[in-house]
């Protein structure tokens, strides 16, 4: 593919997404423009403020996460918004944000404060200053995030351990 065929350029540095010879095939047939998406970008946790206004009050134990995100790695991108649209759309909660911040998250408070319980300096992060223009559209936002979540059953959680457990032989190795 060549480089013609990569569309916009993302926010951070022009990065794109290539466009595809189907995604190209499709545009072509329905006349529908095909847009290169901007993959997540990293930014430094101190200059992300937890979201004061976010719809779970408590962020509960940490430790877990913190450990994942130390060993495995951040697997999921959070959701922020630039400082400067948070606060247009929630002027009230300005002087509730971390100082020295740029963006706020929307999306991904536990795994912010787990990074941050890690000691890890970087985020993987997209920022979306379209979560909403308004408190309660910005609260809609972050409560959708939570509501649509849906823990594995524990059926298909217990087969993915067997599975697990048969690839590093102990219990003992698993749960490190």
């Amino acid at each position: 593919m060549s480089k013609a065929n990569k569309l916009g350029a993302g926010r951070f540095g022009g990065q794109t997404q290539s466009v595809s010879a189907r995604r190209q095939a499709v545009a072509a047939a329905t006349g529908v423009p095909t847009e290169g998406i901007a993959p997540p970008t990293e930014l430094p946790v101190h200059r992300i403020s937890l979201n004061p206004d976010n719809p779970r009050s408590t962020l509960g134990d940490l430790t877990d996460l913190a450990g994942s995100l130390k060993t495995h790695g951040q697997k999921q991108a959070i959701t922020v918004m630039n400082r400067d649209a948070y606060v247009k759309a929630t002027p009230a909660h300005e002087p509730d944000l971390e100082p020295d911040t740029t963006y706020v998250v929307v999306d991904g408070s536990s795994r912010l404060a787990a990074a941050r319980e890690a000691g890890l300096t970087t985020l993987k992060v997209m920022v979306s200053d379209d979560q909403g223009t308004t408190s309660d559209e910005l609260l809609e936002s972050a409560l959708v995030a939570n509501i649509h979540r849906q823990d594995l059953e524990e059926l298909d959680e217990a087969r993915a351990l067997q599975r697990l457990l048969s690839i590093h032989g102990s219990q003992r190795a698993l749960a490190k």
